[in-house]
């Protein structure tokens, strides 16, 4: 069976987001298959949370709100100026299968794709941050009043 075109999330790294704290969170995607196993509230859903927060198809999905932040066990509330960062590290192995062929598997947006080493596949990094919820109302306070303030 042919897929078509092919772009594969390689690997998820989420940090502040949920349930996962500070530190980063790294979770590489086997080539055939993952699956997420695990207790309750170890985090199975908030990689999927993460995912849709990229990728998702809606405003709604893709909008990071207050309860997306990290706060930690000993924390009373959410901290000012707290990041909350998904990333995501595609990779085009349709690329690799077909070098000599024009590939339309690379949307033109990606015009900044790079290698690890000579000889390495290209791959492209997105990237969410946002600062924690205070801070955004902030911003969109000075953006209403016309200060020119942009976030």
């Amino acid at each position: 069976m042919h897929w078509g075109v092919l772009m594969k999330i390689e690997t998820i790294f989420v940090r502040n987001f949920r349930c996962f704290g500070p530190e980063w969170m790294e979770v590489d995607l086997q080539q055939e298959i993952t699956a997420f196993v695990g207790g309750n509230g170890s985090g199975k859903t908030s990689f999927f949370q993460a995912l849709s927060r990229l990728f998702g198809v809606t405003r709604t999905d893709r909008t990071v709100t207050k309860k997306d932040f990290h706060i930690a066990h000993d924390e009373e509330e959410l901290p000012d100026g707290r990041t909350l960062e998904i990333e995501c590290l595609l990779c085009f192995p349709e690329l690799d299968e077909h070098e000599d062929e024009d590939s339309s598997a690379v949307p033109d947006f990606f015009n900044h794709m790079a290698a690890t080493g000579p000889d390495e596949p290209l791959k492209a990094r997105i990237r969410l941050t946002e600062r924690s919820w205070l801070t955004r109302i902030f911003v969109r306070e000075w953006t209403r009043q016309g200060c020119g303030f942009m976030r």
